[in-house]
C-alpha cells in the first residue's frame, strides 16, 4: 500500500525487542496476540495541528486473509515522528498503544481474540506512570499544573459555594415524618 511499509522482525528488531518488552513488564495478557508494526509515511496534521503519532487497529478478516502470517493487531506508526524519538520515547509510544488492546473473552471468560480500546484515561495514567509527560501535550498540561497563577475566574465563587454547603451540612437538620405518613 502506498505511504505504508511493513515493519518486519528482520528488517526492524529493534522495534520487536521494545514490544516484546513491553508486553512481558506490562501487558502479560497480550504474550499470545500476533502484533505487527506498519510506519506510515503520509500522516499530516489536522486542521487543528495536532498530529497522529500512532493508531491500533484490529486486524480485518480479510486482512488475515490475506496475509501470510497471523495478525491479530496492527499499531501503525508516523513514521517522520518516530524515527526522530529517543528510545524512551520511542517505548512510550508503542506503550500506548498496547495499553489500548484489550482481550475479546466469551461468556465464560476465555480469550477469543483482541480489541481495541478508545483512549482512556486509566490506560493514558499507566503510560503516564512509566514514561512521565513525553507527549507535548502531556508536557504543555504539566507546566499548566505546576505554574503559580492567577486563579481562574470561577476559583473564588467555587470556594463559596463549597463554604456555603459545608456550613448547610452541618447546620441544617431535615424533619422527619412519623411513621406511616408520607407528605
Amino acid at each position: 500500500m502506498d505511504g505504508i511499509e511493513v515493519c518486519t522482525r528482520k528488517n526492524r528488531p529493534d522495534l520487536y525487542e521494545m514490544l516484546k518488552d513491553l508486553i512481558a513488564k506490562h501487558h502479560a495478557h497480550l504474550c499470545e496476540a500476533d502484533i505487527v508494526i506498519c510506519f506510515n509515511f503520509n500522516w499530516k496534521p489536522d486542521s487543528d495541528g495536532h498530529l497522529k503519532l500512532v493508531e491500533v487497529t484490529r486486524a480485518s478478516a480479510v486482512t488475515q486473509c490475506l496475509s501470510a502470517i497471523r495478525v491479530d493487531l496492527i499499531i501503525t506508526l508516523n513514521q517522520q515522528h518516530f524515527e526522530k524519538m529517543d528510545d524512551t520515547q520511542k517505548r512510550a509510544c508503542l506503550d500506548e498503544a498496547l495499553c489500548r488492546c484489550k482481550e475479546r473473552q466469551d461468556q465464560s471468560g476465555r480469550t477469543i481474540g483482541y480489541r481495541v480500546s478508545k483512549i482512556d484515561f486509566c490506560g493514558m495514567m499507566e503510560n503516564i506512570k512509566r514514561f512521565g509527560p513525553w507527549q507535548t501535550t502531556l508536557k504543555t498540561v504539566q507546566r499548566l499544573l505546576n505554574a503559580e497563577e492567577e486563579p481562574g475566574l470561577f476559583d473564588a465563587v467555587s470556594e463559596e459555594i463549597a463554604d456555603a454547603e459545608y456550613e448547610l451540612s452541618e447546620s441544617a437538620t431535615i424533619p422527619m415524618l412519623p411513621e406511616g405518613q408520607s407528605s
